[in-house]
């Protein structure tokens, strides 16, 4: 039998076909001789899932009851109800009542903000201090009369719409409604104050410390290096300290609302009667007094305060009484006249003219001055002017005061235990008899606050009178 051997024969492995090839390209055919009309595709797992997917959705979909037919109940028929002018409808959207809001928002912030810093200029010290004494002078006390502290009082004034008395031992403050602000004691052998709108500067002559004080308590102090003969504070809490120093006849400061220095001026000659600081802030004026042959030689000398440039200087062969800041200048009072110097150009102007016996200054309101004969009460008159230098008042006065306030409406004028209250309009000119020496009062709204050695009294000023009394 023959021998067969083996060939080398390579195997080859068959290898199995990808599902999705199988899917794409293979076809069911029939068996037999039947006919069929068209191939049977045959499909994938994924494809089974999502038509069963489809379909159960279908099924929840259709198997939820369907919504009823909305019904109309109206005269109309159904075409003019859904008859419409256009076809197109206009949606309003939020975008340009968005711009509204938010240009209002912005306008309202700006001026808020501008009111804020108009007040801040505006108000002599500021807003903050402005809002601080409202608060502080708020409330009331146990009524009128009261029993002060000390036993003389040397100066009374109207203080932020409040009374406030300076006597040998305290600074008390009052509201109108008899509400004790501040009462303080100095400790000055020989105190004086000078009163702006909303602070009030005490000093002590002859020595050296300074305090100032607004309605809400002190402020700030300063102690001088010598002693002092006058201070003055001016409507935006800027004051001026006049001294008498070793080196020389006189010296001023001059310090802003937050006590910070701003000059120092020196006098080789003369002495320093008055001093007084504008309602700006921008100049200080120095009354000097010197005397020549028996006789007074004065000058007003008017100096920036930033730079202590010399702006201007009024000489007079008299004696000025004072110098005193109205509006945009200075009013300086001699014994024939008031004169007006301009703090910008030192440009002067006459006033009044004539014998002035009593002159005054309210930082609120204006200048005050009253001429006429000593101890004579024929052709006395009384002139107030405005911070504008128009004239408030002008009228006769029964007698030659002691002392004088006046505010927008009225002006009272004290004389030995007398009060003499006028109206600006005339309807009022009244006689009150006090009792007793009425030297030291003042005026606020329609009601006169004067004092009794001790005691504080409230007047009222009548409605109406047909004559002097």
């Amino acid at each position: 039998m023959a021998d067969y051997k083996k060939k080398n024969v390579k195997k080859l492995k068959a290898s199995k076909p990808r599902k999705k090839t199988i899917a794409e390209n293979y076809k069911v055919t029939a068996f037999g001789d039947s006919p069929i009309p068209e191939d049977i595709p045959v499909k994938s797992s994924r494809e089974v899932k999502e038509e069963r997917r489809s379909l159960k959705k279908k099924e929840k979909y259709l198997s939820k009851e369907q919504p009823k037919k909305r019904i109309v109940y109206s005269n109309k028929t159904p075409s003019e109800l859904n008859r419409t002018a256009s076809a197109f409808k206009v949606i309003k959207g939020t975008k340009r009542n968005k711009l509204i809001r938010k240009t209002i928002a912005i306008c309202l912030s700006a001026a808020l903000i501008l009111g804020v810093v108009i007040s801040q200029l505006t108000l002599p010290t500021g807003l903050v201090e402005a809002i601080g004494n409202a608060f502080a002078k708020s409330g009331k006390g146990s009524g009128f009369p009261i029993t002060i502290s000390g036993g003389t009082v040397y100066d009374m004034n109207r203080f932020g719409g409040c009374i406030s008395i300076l006597s040998d031992t305290h600074l008390e403050i009052y509201n109108t409604e008899s509400k004790e602000i501040i009462s303080e004691q100095h400790g000055f052998s020989a105190p004086g104050v000078s009163v702006s709108d909303s602070r009030i500067l005490l000093f002590d002559r002859g020595s050296t410390s300074v305090t100032v004080y607004n309605l809400s308590g002190k402020v700030f102090d300063r102690d001088m290096k010598e002693n002092i003969s006058t201070a003055s504070i001016g409507r935006n809490g800027t004051y001026c300290v006049a001294t008498y120093p070793e080196n020389c006849a006189s010296k001023i400061y001059l310090y802003n609302k937050d006590n910070a220095k701003l000059l120092s001026l020196e006098f080789d000659f003369g002495l320093i009667n008055s001093v007084a600081v504008s309602d700006s802030g921008k100049s200080v004026a120095v009354s000097i007094i010197n005397a020549d042959g028996g006789e007074y030689k004065s000058n007003v000398v008017i100096y920036a305060s930033k730079s202590g440039e010399k702006i201007a200087e009024l000489k007079k062969d008299e004696l000025i009484y004072s110098v005193s800041p109205i509006g945009k200048g200075y009013a300086v009072a001699t014994a024939s006249g008031t004169f007006l110097v301009d703090e910008q150009n030192g440009a002067e102007n006459e006033l009044q003219t004539g014998s002035i016996q009593n002159v005054s200054n309210r930082c609120d309101i204006g200048f005050a001055t009253v001429s006429g004969i000593k101890d004579s009460a024929d052709n006395v008159r009384a002139v107030i002017y405005g911070s504008k230098l128009d004239k408030k008042f002008e009228g006769k006065l029964d007698a030659i005061p002691d002392n004088m306030d006046f505010n927008s409406k009225y002006i009272a004028v004290s004389k030995d235990n007398y009060i003499y209250a006028y109206s600006f309009d005339g309807s009022i000119n009244e006689k009150i008899n006090t009792g007793f020496t009425s030297g030291k009062f003042a005026l606020i709204g329609d009601k006169i606050y004067v004092i009794n050695n001790s005691i504080l009294t409230a007047l009222d000023i009548p409605d109406e009178t047909e004559g002097a009394k």
